[in-house]
This record gives C-alpha cells, structure tokens and sequence, in this order.
C-alpha cells in the first residue's frame, strides 16, 4: 500500500470503525492497542504508527457519540531506523523528504507557524529533538530532525475545529 501523507490527512477525526479502517487498509486492517482513553497502531514495515484518542465534540457520521470511541487523532510518518521502523515510502507534502535538514524543510513548505526544541530536557537529560510546525489544508504537520540535523519523523494532527469537515470527506472518497 502506498499513501501520502494528505490522502491519510483525510482521516483525521473519524471514527476508528470497521467501515472506516477497511477504507484505509483493506480488508485485513490492523487491531488497536488500547491503553486508558488512548490507542494506537504500529505498521514498523510500513513506516506508520497512528495514535486514537477518545474525544468530545468528535461524533461519527450517524451524528451520534458512542461511548469509549476512538478517533483518528494523529498518524506518525517514519524516516528508516526511526525507532526501529523502516521509512513510509509514500509522497510527503511539498517535495519534503526524510534526511532534509529545516533550511530545506523551509525552503519547501515556507516558513513554520511554530518551532522549537534543541535545548536539554530537565526531564529525560537529553536534548529535545527540534521540529517544525505547519498548518496545511486543516489539518497540522509538524517535522522533527534528528541529532544529525535531517527529518526523521513527520506527524499530522489536528488543528482546530477539524473533524466534521474531514468526516465528509474521507467518506466521499
């Protein structure tokens, strides 16, 4: 299976159901680990992991909440050894490829909404990765670069007030 990143964007805030899920991968579709109001999907081979979340104000199509859902709330994109996953090889947005560094990161997407990261974290004693953030289409992306400079994970999630909007159009396509 080969995506890109916004086809998958499109998934964003619907509901993680049989229906949904068969859309993205087929027939054969992936269980989710679940732990407290969370849950998640690793797809090491892929370079995909996916993050659910249960969520207010997210309802599925019927226009009714079901108790304990899980919604698509981020999906993470992987560079080859990023915590042991081999590299999604589908298109990323803007001609970006995993081992740019930010000044090319930058020259593709234009300048970040936010950035961050680089100084020693108090917590773990190690440096903070620096990423980068952007609003594409409605939903976020944020890129991340390893110690040697070069992008090694690129997430989506959403911003604000996405869901509804994605939720027609995931399931028009």
């Amino acid at each position: 299976m080969l995506f890109s990143v916004e086809s998958m964007a499109n998934f964003l805030g619907l509901q993680y159901d049989e229906k949904t899920t068969k859309r993205l991968f087929g027939e054969d579709f992936p269980r989710v680990e679940r732990s407290g109001t969370y849950g998640y999907i690793e797809l090491k081979d892929s370079g995909i992991s996916i993050m659910f979340k249960e969520a207010e104000g997210l309802v599925p199509e019927s226009g009714q909440s079901t108790h304990n859902a899980l919604y698509y709330a981020a999906i993470h994109f992987h560079a080859q050894g990023h915590e042991g996953y081999s590299e999604f090889r589908g298109r990323l947005p803007g001609g970006v490829i995993f081992g740019d560094h930010a000044e090319t990161v930058r020259d593709k997407l234009g300048e970040p909404v936010n950035g961050g990261g680089g100084q020693k974290s108090v917590v773990l004693g190690r440096p903070v990765p620096k990423w980068l953030r952007y609003r594409l289409q409605d939903f976020l992306l944020n890129v991340q670069f390893g110690q040697n400079g070069e992008l090694e994970l690129l997430t989506i999630f959403m911003g604000d007030q996405i869901g509804a909007s994605n939720q027609s159009q995931a399931l028009e396509t």
